[in-house]
């Protein structure tokens, strides 16, 4: 076995480390400030079936993760952590999904390295960090499809009872594809690879769609009270199969290899891995001679299908992550047995060198030293662990080494988090706060609490000044030279200044140390009082 218990406890350990780090973090704008704020805002509403976005009505995302969102935040409390969590433990749901399907399709070994491989991925780390649809569609996803592969070796009740969760979870997690990947997964395997067609005359299979019916009632009822049979019809065609035909005006045309070139990287440290099993898959797959088959397909079938779509984000590809750890995990040992085992190593230096680079150079600490100590250990892990774990082990450290470092200083220059937070803490009934031509932010809201208040013309703030005797005012360089040309500058005090960038986007002007003061907006809070 290429990897011990105790790397296995300690792999656990700094996978748990890692998650807390990025559940403690700050929220990002835009989509998972978005999320934040209508889950806070559903929070407080009155009916859960309908959904709004800074009180307007909202299509666009199904409804379980405002669901859970606006629950934890009930049960624990408006945090950055209980905003996560929940993304969090679908994660993990995921990662052990993965390693029983694995299980039940191999053998317990292959089971382990294919969770290893899952919870080390740099796309394991960003779907607990920025947290969007995709973590809880990708958990609910896996583990659908391990309980229909239970249900075909043993068709129980209990098997087609929580394959049915998993795939309304899905479905309300982010559409039909919640429904298509785990299908697509059992035909492949239980009925065409491996010929079991007994198991389509099962009459409890033909239960599974009454029950996921009755899960998706409540998601059903707030579409229709909110937008009759045009809410039906976008969650069930227009949002997914849309993209497709072209009858969802969303596009940004990318490259057909778009989700490939993805892959490369979202799925680091183990690209060179994933190149190498890929190909022995197909062979296998030609030949007949695939245990796997099933997750192959999955894999292949979620990148084909959403490559199709005109319009495409990185993330998307993630939900067919833990198939593509099964593909892996199996042509594991051979790979580390192989020549190629030195191409992982040289990754591997070049991931550690890149850490340094980020969080040395381009984006330096305060927390200097636990950085140099986490990096150091990633790289004596590289020579002390042997095969998986001297990849896993090393790559956990530099996943929490740039989650210290790289991100959290990322996070102070979306300046809207802080002054949202300063604002919060001084608002009184006497204060009003105005966003005056700064850029628009969901973190503002979340963090504000729903102090936001936009203008843009003077008058309009001249306005607002009579209402209140205090007024603070966030503004960018060309609102502050207004509020100082007109009679308001005699009562504006500076409070403080802030850099702002749209950290969501990165660029390599900002990047680089050398050019980024031209690339960030200085920002101004502003105190207007009598």
């Amino acid at each position: 076995m290429m990897i011990s218990k105790k790397e296995l406890y300690f792999l656990l350990f700094l996978t748990l480390i890692l998650c807390v780090i990025n559940a403690c973090l700050d929220i990002m704008d835009i989509d998972a400030a978005q999320y934040a704020q209508m889950s806070q805002e559903l929070l407080h509403s009155k009916n859960w079936l309908q959904l709004f976005c800074l009180q307007q009505p909202y299509l666009d995302k199904p409804p379980l993760l405002f669901w859970l969102s606006a629950l934890s935040f009930k049960l624990f409390g408006v945090h950055n952590w209980s905003f996560k969590l929940p993304s969090i433990l679908f994660g993990f749901l995921g990662v052990y999904s993965t390693y029983r399907l694995t299980e039940k399709l191999t053998h317990q070994k292959t089971a382990i390295y294919s969770a290893i491989i899952l919870c080390t991925s740099v796309a394991f780390c960003q779907m607990t960090y920025d947290i969007r649809t995709d973590t809880l569609l990708m958990g609910a996803v896996i583990f659908a499809a391990w309980q229909l592969y239970e249900f075909q070796l043993t068709p129980s009740w209990s098997s087609i009872l929580l394959a049915s969760l998993g795939i309304a979870l899905g479905l309300l997690a982010k559409g039909p594809i919640g429904a298509i990947i785990p299908f697509g997964f059992f035909f492949v395997v239980g009925v065409f690879y491996q010929k079991k067609f007994a198991v389509l005359w099962n009459p409890k299979l033909y239960i599974l769609p009454i029950i996921v019916g009755i899960l998706l009632l409540p998601m059903c009822v707030g579409l229709f009270q909110q937008y009759n049979w045009e809410g039906i019809k976008f969650f069930f065609w227009y949002q997914s199969f849309g993209r497709i035909t072209g009858e969802n005006t969303w596009r940004n045309n990318p490259d057909p290899f778009f989700l490939l070139h993805s892959t490369l990287w979202a799925f680091l440290p183990w690209t060179i891995l994933f190149i190498y099993a890929i190909f022995r898959e197909i062979k296998n797959l030609v030949l007949f001679k695939s245990t796997i088959a099933g997750a192959s397909f999955a894999f292949i079938l979620s990148l084909i299908s959403l490559s199709l779509s005109k319009y495409q984000l990185p993330h998307y590809i993630f939900v067919s992550f833990p198939f593509l750890a099964i593909v892996c995990s199996v042509y594991a040992e051979d790979f580390f047995a192989s020549t190629f085992r030195f191409f992982q190593y040289l990754l591997l230096t070049l991931l550690i060198l890149f850490s340094c680079l980020v969080n040395f150079y381009c984006f330096p600490s305060p927390s200097f030293y636990v950085l140099i100590v986490l990096t150091l250990l990633a790289t004596i892990s590289m020579f002390y662990y042997k095969k998986i774990a001297a990849t896993a082990i090393p790559v956990l450290f530099l996943l929490i080494s740039l989650s210290l470092g790289f991100q959290k200083e990322l996070l102070n220059y979306q300046s809207y988090n802080e002054v949202g937070r300063w604002l919060r803490d001084k608002k009184d009934k006497n204060t009003q706060f105005v966003n005056f031509n700064a850029k628009f932010s969901f973190a503002f809201y979340f963090y504000s609490q729903n102090l936001n208040y936009f203008l843009f013309a003077m008058d309009d703030l001249k306005l607002a000044k009579q209402q209140y005797k205090k007024l603070y005012v966030y503004t960018n360089g060309y609102g502050y030279d207004l509020i100082k040309k007109s009679e308001l500058a005699a009562n504006t005090k500076l409070i403080f200044t802030k850099e702002n960038f749209e950290i969501s986007r990165l660029k390599m002007s900002f990047i680089n140390p050398q050019t980024r003061s031209s690339a960030i907006e200085t920002y101004y809070l502003l105190l207007i009082s009598e």
